[in-house]
């Protein structure tokens, strides 16, 4: 799903990307997202589909660049598999935030500073639950 475009902003090639996240979304099998994953061009201010979401959240992050020559299989060769775990898991914790926070027509920073004052504290035992 994040891989680099040959041609960044190209409409043609966001509107097979967005059709792609579009299938890949609803082929979930329950999700709440199941509503807005039509994959046409959403113009509304933030957009309010999830595919739309995704690309401009992928281009913010400068993920569909074009990757200067590296083989995605280059890349992977020298990194152990726990460090792709940790990347994909960013990433996805990333792109949750960049989703919530266009839904309630707010910034990622504003929305990462909310949020803080939220987070419990760790405990030395873990989590409790009753």
């Amino acid at each position: 799903m994040h891989r680099p475009m040959k041609n960044p902003h190209d409409p043609d090639e966001e509107e097979q990307r967005r059709k792609e996240y579009s299938s890949l979304l609803t082929g979930l099998g329950y999700s709440e997202l199941q509503g807005h994953c039509d994959p046409a061009k959403n113009e509304s201010s933030p957009p309010s589909n999830y595919p739309e979401l995704i690309l401009l959240w992928q281009h913010a992050e400068g993920i569909v660049l074009p990757d200067k020559g590296k083989t995605a299989e280059g890349l992977r060769g020298g990194v152990p598999q726990e460090s792709l775990t940790l990347q994909r898991s960013e990433f996805s914790r990333r792109l949750a935030k960049f989703i919530v926070a266009a839904e309630i027509q707010t910034t990622v920073e504003y929305l990462t500073k909310l949020c803080r004052n939220w987070d419990p504290e760790p405990t030395k035992d873990g989590a409790v639950l009753d």
